[in-house]
């Protein structure tokens, strides 16, 4: 295998790591404003939360 070949793949396998990287951050930010908005609805902060969850 060429040096530039494998550089071409190993450019193709970057692109598809840098993908499911996006998608986990935002995934996670969606995760995080979904956790912060129910914290908000309730009224309580966190530590309040945990205390009632138990």
């Amino acid at each position: 295998m060429s040096t530039t070949m494998r550089d071409e793949i190993t450019a193709e396998e970057q692109k598809a790591v840098d993908r499911v990287y996006d998608c986990y951050a935002k995934r996670l930010a969606e995760l995080s404003r979904s956790s912060i908005a129910a914290v908000s609805a309730s009224g309580n902060d966190y530590v309040a939360n945990r205390k009632t969850r138990g």
